[in-house]
């Protein structure tokens, strides 16, 4: 592929394509982890794991969007303070997701999601 040079018993070094997808990947984490700890909150190494599993998987037109919107955000004034009201309603959305979730077990009955999807086709 190209990517490394390498002799028997010397260095190791990347090819300049190699230090280009080196950047890129090194770019798309700090994309994925910075979103995770200062937008959703994780701590760090739960960040850390879960844009290292990300950063191999996701396009690069969906990682340019998400560095825009990123972005976008941090140039609103309501940023600035976003933090501490979500940490503040954070329990609260997570009880109304619960209840949501726990609200959906009951289409398990198949009478119901069959008249669901006769009421929706």
């Amino acid at each position: 592929m190209g990517l490394v040079e390498y002799e028997p018993y010397s260095l190791i070094h990347l090819t300049e394509q190699g230090r280009d997808i080196g950047r890129d990947i090194t770019h798309r984490h700090i994309i994925f982890r910075e979103f995770f700890l200062h937008v959703l909150q994780l701590d760090e190494s739960k960040a850390d794991a879960v844009a290292c599993e990300l950063e191999h998987v996701v396009p690069q037109d969906v990682i340019r969007r998400w560095g825009q919107f990123v972005l976008y955000l941090r140039n609103r004034d309501f940023w600035k303070n976003w933090q501490e009201d979500y940490g503040r309603e954070r329990g609260e959305l997570i009880g109304t997701m619960t209840r949501t979730f726990r609200n959906m077990g009951s289409l398990d009955n198949q009478e119901e999601v069959q008249e669901l999807a006769r009421k929706y086709r």
